[in-house]
Formats: C-alpha cells, structure tokens, sequence
C-alpha cells in the first residue's frame, strides 16, 4: 500500500496531511505525553483568523477520514467523523496557546467509546497505539 504526503492545497483547503492508498488522513504531533495530559487537541482559532481544522470539520470541508495524535509515547487514531461528533456536541474545553492561537482540547474519556486501547502496547519505537 501507497503512502504519500498532501499537497499544500489539500492541506490548507480540506486539513489533509497525507494518504494511505485512497484513505486521507491528518496527523497532529505533540511534543507532550498522553499518558500525562490525557487529552487530544486540534486547532481552534488563529491570529489571522484563517479557518482551523475546527471549522473545517464542523462545516464540511474537512475531508480527512482518519486522524492520527502522535504524542511522545503514545499515538490515537480517530474517525474524523466521530472527532467532528465531539466539537458539535460542545464536549471540550477552549485554552489560548502561547503563539496567540487558542486550541480546542478533549479529554480521552470523552472519546473513549470511539477509541480501542492496544492493552499489549508498544512497536519499534516503544510508543502506545490506540485505535
């Protein structure tokens, strides 16, 4: 199976970082581990005022099916669809980043019933998954 990156225009207009086969997806990196902050972020607002990935999944024209969260030892996969499902629901919390940009943060019991824990845990780099 094919693995490429977006172009820059998919990346900006519909929040795709790159493909596996047909299958977009988005990949957030973290410097930070889950396993102490316990929660996903994406953006929410920008200086500019350019629209994030959260406005992108709440009207549509996030086109994404998957996105990845890779912290420093743990990923999470997420169904965009269901990530989309928590921002409309209100089920998260609005914090302002040093940059002056805010972030849209969700706690993984929110997402819990959406999330498989990998309870073995680890591959080659000794980081958790969870899909």
């Amino acid at each position: 199976m094919e693995m490429k990156l977006a172009s820059f225009k998919e990346d900006v207009e519909n929040g795709i970082d790159g493909w596996i086969g047909s299958l977009p997806f988005a990949h957030r990196v973290r410097n930070i581990s889950l396993s102490k902050y316990g929660e996903v972020s994406i953006r929410y607002s920008l200086p500019s005022g350019y629209d994030t990935e959260y406005h992108k999944l709440l009207n549509g024209q996030f086109k994404a099916k998957l996105y990845v969260f890779e912290f420093t030892d743990a990923y999470i996969f997420c169904c965009a669809d269901e990530l989309s499902r928590c921002l409309n629901n209100k089920m998260f919390t609005v914090q302002r980043n040093p940059d002056g940009s805010e972030g849209c943060y969700i706690k993984l019991g929110i997402l819990k019933n959406y999330l498989k824990a990998d309870k073995e845990g680890g591959n080659s780099n000794g980081k958790r998954t969870s899909w």
